[in-house]
């Protein structure tokens, strides 16, 4: 009887280390390119700027760059969303063992700001 479910038994304990090891890797994709694609708009229309060019010059081409920001920015948030499910998912089916732990954020764990008058 064992043997007939064995492979789900194995399924269920590589369930949490293989989710992770896909879905780590496009989470921290979609930040970068979050944050790569805010840096990239900012300096078109910084340039744009200080090159001088009439206003309408490129605009179509700050339009889409900001745009695809705007839509990565929009993906990490659903990715986020869909890691804080993923964790409680983990912990309703009982594989908290089977989980590799989450890499930190390394912003949390910097000194706090202090403010100063």
């Amino acid at each position: 009887m064992f043997n007939k479910y064995r492979h789900i038994v194995e399924a269920r304990k590589s369930l949490g280390s293989d989710v992770a090891s896909a879905f780590l890797p496009a989470e921290a994709a979609i930040i970068t390119a979050a944050a790569q694609l805010s840096v990239c708009s900012g300096t078109l229309i910084e340039r744009h700027s200080a090159a001088s060019l009439k206003p309408s010059t490129g605009t179509s081409v700050i339009d889409l760059v900001a745009e695809s920001a705007r839509l990565a920015i929009a993906s990490r948030a659903k990715m986020l969303e869909a890691h804080e499910q993923l964790s409680k998912l983990t912990e309703e089916l009982g594989f908290i063992e089977y989980v590799p732990e989450c890499p930190p954020n390394e912003a949390a764990l910097q000194e706090p700001l202090r403010v100063v008058a």
